[in-house]
């Protein structure tokens, strides 16, 4: 992939992956703006904007902004992340401008009909009951809120108070503070012809500044307690999770615990899913998580498993918790980690969707995309030695228990 960034004086970072023998173009347009810009009082507004703005524009209804891009069997959409929105596309080459112009209509002229307005609070509030109906969402949940100081830990979604009580002003308001050219980030992918970047020039140029930069902020990790659990009368399991402070992007150890959450967690040749599984029978399902946010992450142990198994569960996860603290990781474990991570990230340069949001990512997180020869060279010189002194260094903070399971056992079980 052919990789480039031009920074254009308006503050708008435009970079471009160009990718040969491919017949698609994927784009990316974002911002560093997420749930932790939420104002007090209007938690969830960050993600409201992102649902309105696919629900029709000054110049476009929404049927005119979806439909165009599915009917060429392309993909429209957005997440909203605690530090960033996207909004992304998919779609054959040749529809790539006028993607392109429906997107740009989308993000810079939002209509925020009150009508539709309604319509999607009623939406995301149905959003919001299926997280907390959702055993695997919920035990995160409760665990990050406990963690996390307040604008990092609240739900991305937002408190059902707020979220009813946002107004149309508030969304123009909050659109008029950021979504402006000085904090533009657009990235493409794939098949970028000449007519395509004109085109981005030409319309980042009309394009009116932020009245507001996104200051750069980090969460503090204080657990406010060490276990937590939640009861519920539907289920039969108890889902558990168990976790820790962890490095962010611009930390030190970044690249020591990429390696380590992928010994640990991913495929069936991980530690866990050897040790706890395949070893013992404790469990279907078990997994590491890695949240590197830009300063400040956590890591993450879930597993599900029946009252009856919970804590021999509990204790093998804690054991191998200890060992790894301590420094318990073979030579064969780290080089498992090491290329397995490796070869997953050579795996994902295939897709453009992938590469889109990947430079997309390294751009809100450095300032610029990184090669993937780059990004590879930074595993590479991670040293077994210095692998094992960061991640056992680093595991020593408080580690937090978070449970949901059924409301009987709930109320009876203890650390």
């Amino acid at each position: 992939m052919n990789l480039s960034i031009v920074k254009l004086e308006n503050g708008c970072k435009v970079v471009i992956g160009e990718m040969e023998g491919i017949k698609s173009t994927s784009l990316g347009i974002g911002f560093p703006i997420g749930s932790v810009h939420d104002p007090k009082g209007k938690t969830g507004i960050s993600h409201y904007i992102e649902h309105m703005l696919f629900k029709g524009t000054k110049n476009r209804t929404m049927d005119e902004i979806k439909e165009p891009i599915e009917k060429v069997g392309g993909i429209l959409n957005g997440s909203t992340g605690r530090e960033s929105v996207i909004y992304y596309a998919k779609v054959p080459h040749f529809f790539s401008l006028e993607a392109l112009e429906i997107m740009m209509d989308m993000v810079v002229n939002p209509a925020f009909d009150e009508n539709e307005m309604e319509k999607e609070r009623k939406v995301i509030l149905e959003e919001m009951r299926m997280e907390m109906d959702d055993p695997y969402t919920r035990v995160h949940d409760i665990f990050i809120q406990n963690c996390w100081d307040d604008g990092y830990g609240r739900s991305i979604l937002g408190s059902l108070e707020d979220l009813k009580n946002i107004s149309r002003k508030d969304l123009e308001n909050f659109h008029t503070r950021f979504y402006g050219v000085n904090n533009l980030v657009i990235s493409m992918a794939g098949r970028i012809d000449v007519e395509l970047k004109e085109k981005v020039f030409e319309m980042v140029e009309k394009m009116k500044k932020a009245s507001s930069v996104c200051n750069e902020s980090k969460p503090e990790y204080k657990p406010k307690s060490r276990f937590l659990k939640e009861g519920r009368r539907d289920i039969t399991q108890v889902h558990v999770l168990i976790g820790t402070k962890a490095p962010g992007k611009l930390d030190d150890g970044y690249e020591c615990f990429l390696i380590f959450d992928t010994l640990m967690g991913s495929g069936m040749s991980s530690r866990l899913f050897r040790k706890i599984r395949e070893e013992r029978g404790l469990t279907y399902n078990i997994s590491s998580e890695y949240i590197p946010l830009r300063r400040g992450g956590l890591f993450l142990i879930y597993a599900s498993t029946s009252t009856d198994g919970y804590r021999e569960l509990t204790d093998s996860i804690s054991k191998e918790i200890d060992e790894v603290k301590n420094g318990k990781i073979s030579l064969e474990e780290f080089e498992y980690g090491k290329k397995r991570f490796m070869g997953e990230l050579m795996l994902s340069v295939e897709s453009t969707q992938a590469n889109m949001i990947r430079i997309f990512d390294n751009t809100i997180t450095y300032g610029e995309p990184m090669d993937l020869d780059d990004w590879l060279k930074r595993i590479e010189h991670v040293e077994y030695d210095e692998f094992l002194s960061t991640v056992s260094e680093m595991l020593k903070d408080d580690w937090v228990l978070s449970l949901v399971g059924p409301s009987d056992f709930i109320e009876k079980v203890k650390p």
